[in-house]
């Protein structure tokens, strides 16, 4: 039996002066002869390819954190989970009752109008399912999931007096996936994909298209001198649905541009290039990437070590595209932080 816990403190991510935290993670796992039980709150990571995850919707993530480390953003979820090892892999059957929303970096309504949270019935009907094998020459892995979206679509409401108010929805999506990653000559190589089936009906109005199929494709390959190039492709496949109402027409531009919707074809891609310092003593990491319609994103992040256990972590992002669009929205977060992280 074991006990594992992992969380954290800081001022409000919004900046409004007054702390905040989170418990990411915090279960008991017991460990037997082929099978381990995990009860409690725990973090589910999922896909083989580099960042762009088509499976990897069962976490929340709270966006306005300010990381350096993407999965540190993740907020773990209540669940039971098993794995069982079988046929030469792990089969793992979660059962997960507690909904957790990702929160966006962005306002999804005009400032002042006032935002109201819908929360989804029947929170404990979510659960996933996966096989998967590593340690061989193709890790790969087949995932199914019944859960409710976590990232939000916004719809209008009014308040009593007629005024204006945004809901945020959050209906339910099946999706099935799986990935494989394997190395070819000097390449690894990856693949992920996955197909999607929302709630429809209660999307419809606020929602001119639906996620239906997205495929992450990527390679890297190390070179002299300590370099490692990764390129990552992705093409997400949207499903057309009735067109919205006049009134209702800018939310659903605005949920086209946070859920890889605006088109009915999107196409995007990332490049990154790390170089490591000798003796073990940081690397430093620079990437680009966009969408075909969503902007575009650059991000160069330094780590080096100052002593055993303490870094020093520098990182800049920068942000560009249209107004509306994607990354665009995302022009005013464009940041450089710097700071020093103590751990082993």
């Amino acid at each position: 039996m074991s006990i594992h816990a992992d969380g954290w403190l800081s001022t409000n991510p919004v900046g409004e002066g007054r702390g905040d935290g989170d418990i990411r993670e915090a279960y008991l796992r017991w460990s037997g002869d082929g099978l381990r039980l995990t009860a409690g709150r725990q973090v589910f990571a999922w896909g083989r390819a580099d960042r762009l995850n088509p499976t990897d919707i069962l976490s929340a993530r709270d966006f306005r954190r300010l990381v350096i480390d993407d999965d540190d953003a993740r907020l773990g979820i209540a669940a039971v989970s098993a794995q069982v090892d079988l046929a030469g892999g792990e089969l793992s059957l979660i059962w997960a009752p507690e909904f957790r929303r990702t929160t966006l970096p962005q306002l999804v309504a005009p400032f002042a109008v006032p935002v109201y949270q819908e929360e989804p019935d029947n929170p404990e009907s979510q659960f996933a399912i996966r096989y998967e094998q590593f340690g061989q020459a193709f890790d790969w892995s087949v995932t199914y999931v019944e859960a409710f979206d976590r990232v939000p679509w916004a719809a209008r409401t009014d308040q009593p007096d007629g005024r204006l108010a945004v809901a945020l929805h959050y209906p339910r999506q099946k999706m099935i996936g799986a990935d494989i990653a394997t190395t070819v000559a000097e390449y690894g190589v990856r693949a992920e994909a996955a197909f999607y089936d929302f709630d429809r009906p209660a999307l419809r109005g606020i929602a001119a298209r639906v996620p239906r199929f997205a495929l992450a494709l990527g390679a890297d390959r190390d070179l002299p001198g300590q370099f490692n190039v990764n390129v990552q492709a992705l093409v997400r496949s949207n499903e057309a649905l009735e067109s919205p109402a006049p009134r209702l027409a800018p939310f659903a531009r605005g949920n086209g541009s946070i859920h890889y919707t605006w088109r009915d074809t999107v196409v995007g891609g990332l490049v990154r290039v790390r170089h490591a310092f000798e003796n073990d003593q940081g690397s430093i990491e620079a990437s680009a990437g966009g969408f075909s319609g969503g902007g575009s994103f650059a991000q160069v992040k330094l780590v080096y070590a100052l002593a055993d256990g303490v870094r020093l972590i520098g990182m800049a992002e920068r942000y560009a595209g249209s107004p509306g669009t994607q990354l665009g929205r995302l022009e005013d977060n464009s940041l450089f932080t710097i700071g020093i992280r103590y751990g082993y």
